[in-house]
């Protein structure tokens, strides 16, 4: 499978190249991550967001302290540090280490590089069969950014929406701004442009007046789609 182009993550054998997300869309600026350290704050500091990514960076930072000659326990601690409250950071730090894993600078580096091909991977999977659902002249509503930068390529929910218009099933794509980072107005409509996908922003406010204006309805029914990484039930 091609290398999605807007994966925010770039692991180059001595450093890892994040996309820095906070300067989108004014400008593409790569941050060179060359320890655990480094990657730790880009994660911090939003520098990478999304679970998916948040994982893949952490992942690649324990191979980097792995190739440092760090102590890995102390290295994973300051990378799930970084953000306690992700799920996937803690994931894939542990997956980093399996139980009689080797954890050589180049076994730990190959794990990492694996991670990321099967996240990119399963989304694209998950995208296509999300397309393969849309009806041709697809009007859809989006909110914050399930796209490419949050993951390790292609997207979860945005994947679906760039997959269908490859296909010629998107007519449309209605962006909302998403306070108070502003992920669906900068990111989002940042990846859509990128992947020449017709789009119009509007306030998070006014998401109830966008859907009541005209139809964003993509089943042909009166219901819209939902589209997103994790449902719950309670």
């Amino acid at each position: 499978m091609a290398e999605d182009s807007l994966a925010p993550l770039r692991w180059q054998g001595a450093q890892l190249a994040v996309l820095d997300q906070r300067a989108l869309p004014e400008r593409e600026h790569w941050i060179a991550c060359r320890s655990a350290a480094d990657v730790a704050d880009a994660i911090a500091t939003m520098a990478v967001r999304g679970a998916p990514a948040i994982g893949l960076a952490g992942a690649y930072g324990l191979a980097l302290a792995a190739a440092a000659g760090e102590n890995l326990d102390a290295a994973a601690g300051r990378l799930h540090a970084a953000r306690p409250t992700a799920v996937h950071l803690a994931w894939a730090l542990a997956a980093m280490r399996p139980p009689g894993g080797a954890t050589d600078a180049a076994s730990m580096a190959a794990r990492a590089q694996q991670l990321h091909r099967e996240d990119a991977a399963i989304n694209r999977r998950m995208a296509e069969r999300g397309a393969a659902l849309l009806p041709p002249h697809s009007r859809v509503m989006t909110h914050c950014n399930t796209g490419a930068l949050a993951t390790g390529g292609w997207g979860t929910a945005l994947g679906v929406i760039r997959i269908a218009h490859a296909q010629g099933r998107i007519a449309e794509v209605l962006a909302g701004e998403t306070r108070p980072w502003r992920q669906g107005a900068r990111l989002t409509a940042w990846e859509l442009g990128q992947a020449r996908v017709p789009c119009r922003r509007f306030w998070t406010t006014g998401a109830r007046n966008m859907a009541s204006s005209f139809p964003v309805s993509v089943t042909g029914s009166t219901n819209p789609w939902t589209l997103a990484r994790r449902v719950c039930w309670a």
